[in-house]
């Protein structure tokens, strides 16, 4: 199995990031653009625990689309999201939220 991690910090509050981080429509945005290339939120709610995202993107040199569901998650701490849906055996993310100092957060990717 393949486990990708890395952390980014930003010049934001921790709030900010993780309300911009956690919403599908900005997955886009937010998440490596030569992979993911739209994502949209399935659910009414989002990034609620049970909440469905649709996510197309390039894996592995394939065209494909994932559904995901958040699993787990702690208001401006943590967002675990899998695989419903896909073209993987297994895919779970978690990104785990921390404020380092007054004007930067920190986000950690496993």
């Amino acid at each position: 199995m393949t486990t990708i991690q890395y952390e980014i910090d930003i010049n934001a509050t921790v709030d900010k990031v993780y309300e911009y981080y956690t919403n599908p429509n900005n997955i886009k945005q937010a998440w490596p653009q030569d992979i993911v290339k739209e994502s949209e939120s399935l659910s009414g709610s989002k990034n609620e625990e049970g909440s469905e995202m649709k996510v197309k993107g390039e894996y592995i040199g394939r065209k494909d689309e994932m559904i995901l569901q958040v699993t787990d998650r702690e208001q401006n701490k943590r967002l675990v999201t899998e695989q419903k849906e896909g073209p993987f055996k297994l895919w779970k993310s978690r990104q785990e939220f921390e404020q380092k100092n007054g004007t930067t957060a920190c986000i950690r990717h496993y």
